[in-house]
């Protein structure tokens, strides 16, 4: 990886060293100080429901796992199984179990649960949404450092270099659908929004030579993959780009090609041993493929008309940036704008592993963080039409004022897009019903601690934590009787939860209440037990 097809040799508008480092380093400071600020106030103080809150209590639910279960057992596989001999042979969702009764998820890797379990336990932080929300907000301001930097990398020498950098991470921090993939929610897409653009950032630099980054690429086109799937189909997009702008011939070209490919199916091979250290490999292979099945471009429950539709509610007013910064830059330009020497393979690069949303359709379209992806070509994008614009003036003067409006209108823009996330209740809604449930449950658990639980309905890391302990879904009275019977318990707690996560009430059947009895609250919100 070298290139000399890339360099900006004599390229209109270059300048060397224009735009300091000082001046993109408090660029930096500000879209962190925007960050933080934003998180503080966006911190809900009453009791909310939001998009996509089962990935976040899943995280929470494995991280509680660990936390119960040894390390020796589990290998920080994503278990969904709590650490109590009650809690296993307990089955959950589409998880597959090991010898000992534990249940794995295989949709996704470790990586993402690791994550968010190391940073909990390094802080000494509650296994609780609230240090979810704090580990999005440092996961969100970290990547639009590494989006700031290949900004900065990218316009180096450049006129405007800081406003640039800084409209460019601005926008980025300020759209929906990061907001809240890295605020409230949180999965492994947020941390690929790290490690991806800075797989991308090392490219840049390899391609021109650097030696440290490119030992960085090669690094992350291993660790990308294992982290999340947008990784492989990113790592074919690297392959296709050396080969599309060849700068030192074909066989160098298809030599890291090769290579890439052979790092992509280690890292595969490394996902798939990690598993088959604990889990069957039938079982392993036959729950990919059924995720994939359900997920994939076959799928029927969405349409990619939907998805394109969901695009434009990620990211809302950064498409109307998008369009006024290509008509600035048709007229600044008298029709011919022009991308800066380097930015088509690198835009080739950022918006390859988009394709990853039309391959896997129906997660894209459910889980609006696996959208967040496509956000960094179309800021590329919106930069260099105002690249455009700004450098048609001959000089640098010239071009401040218009500076700073690009900057102040990518500004207002944020901050309507804030507005929008805060109070179009898309994401965030006020519901109250935590408290209701918590009544309920505590008062169950404290007086049957040893008995079967069981839900009507489906479970997922909500009600675990809620009643702290596994729960067979999809139960009627009659088939939790029968689960009882083969395992031993004279009692069945029967949770209905017809519309999950809200507690309707909760059955018990015990030998004393072989007809059960019913926990529920009243309309004053008084706990009532009754036959």
């Amino acid at each position: 990886m070298g290139g000399a097809h890339f360099a900006q040799s004599g390229s209109e508008g270059a300048r060397p060293s224009s735009g300091s480092r000082w001046s993109v380093l408090l660029a930096c400071v500000v879209v962190v100080l925007v960050v933080a600020l934003n998180a503080a106030l966006r911190y809900p103080t009453e009791e909310v429901r939001y998009l996509n809150e089962d990935a976040t209590w899943h995280t929470l639910l494995t991280v509680q796992a660990y936390e119960e279960t040894p390390a020796s057992q589990h290998l920080f596989l994503p278990i969904d199984t709590l650490g109590e001999p009650a809690d296993k042979y307990i089955p959950w969702g589409a998880a597959i179990p090991d010898d000992a009764g534990n249940y794995y998820y295989t949709s996704f890797s470790p990586a993402g649960f690791f994550v968010a379990w190391a940073f909990i336990k390094a802080f000494g932080l509650p296994v609780a949404e609230s240090s979810i929300y704090l580990l999005g907000t440092v996961t969100l301001a970290v990547s639009a450092c590494v989006l700031a930097a290949l900004l900065a990398a990218v316009y180096e020498g450049r006129r405007h270099r800081a406003a640039l950098v800084l409209a460019g991470a601005l926008a980025y921090v300020c759209l929906p659908e990061v907001l809240h993939g890295m605020g409230p929610v949180f999965w492994h897409q947020s941390v690929m929004q790290v490690t991806l653009p800075l797989q991308v950032l090392a490219w840049w630099h390899a391609e021109r030579g650097s030696k440290g980054w490119r030992v960085a690429f090669w690094a992350l086109a291993l660790a990308n993959p294992y982290i999340e799937w947008t990784g492989y189909v990113a790592n074919v997009g690297f392959a296709l780009a050396g080969l599309i702008w060849r700068h030192d011939g074909w066989r160098a070209g298809l030599a890291r090609a090769a290579g890439l490919a052979l790092v992509t199916v280690c890292s595969f091979g490394l996902f798939c041993g990690h598993y088959l250290l604990r889990v069957s490999a039938s079982a392993f292979l036959d729950a990919l493929v059924a995720r994939f099945v359900s997920r994939g471009p076959t799928s029927t429950s969405t349409s990619y008309v939907t998805l394109l539709a969901r695009y434009g509610t990620s990211f809302a007013l950064l498409w109307a940036l998008l369009a006024g910064a290509l008509v600035w830059a048709v007229v600044a330009r008298r029709g011919r704008p022009r991308l800066a020497p380097g930015v088509p393979a690198l835009l080739f690069v950022l918006a390859f592993p988009v394709l990853e949303n039309l391959v896997m359709k129906q997660h894209a379209v459910n889980y609006g963080y696996d959208r967040i992806k496509l956000a960094l070509p179309v800021l590329l994008l919106m930069c260099e039409f105002a690249r455009n614009a700004l450098e048609a003036r001959p000089r640098r003067r010239e071009g401040v004022p218009a500076a700073a409006g690009f900057v102040a209108a990518v500004a207002v823009a944020s901050a309507l897009n804030v507005c929008s996330y805060v109070m179009g209740g898309t994401y965030v809604w006020p519901e109250a019903y935590r408290a209701d449930n918590e009544k309920i449950a505590s008062a169950v658990t404290v007086d049957y601690p040893d008995a079967l639980y069981a839900c009507d309905s489906f479970v997922r890391g909500y009600l675990n934590l809620l009643f702290g302990r596994g729960i067979y879904e999809y139960q009627s009275p009659e088939s939790s009787r029968a689960l009882a019977d083969q395992r031993g318990y004279d009692t069945v707690v029967l949770i209905e939860s017809p519309d999950s996560p809200y507690v309707r009430d909760v059955r018990v059947f015990s030998p004393e209440h072989p007809s059960g009895v019913t926990y529920s609250l009243d309309d004053a919100g008084n706990l009532v037990v009754t036959e």
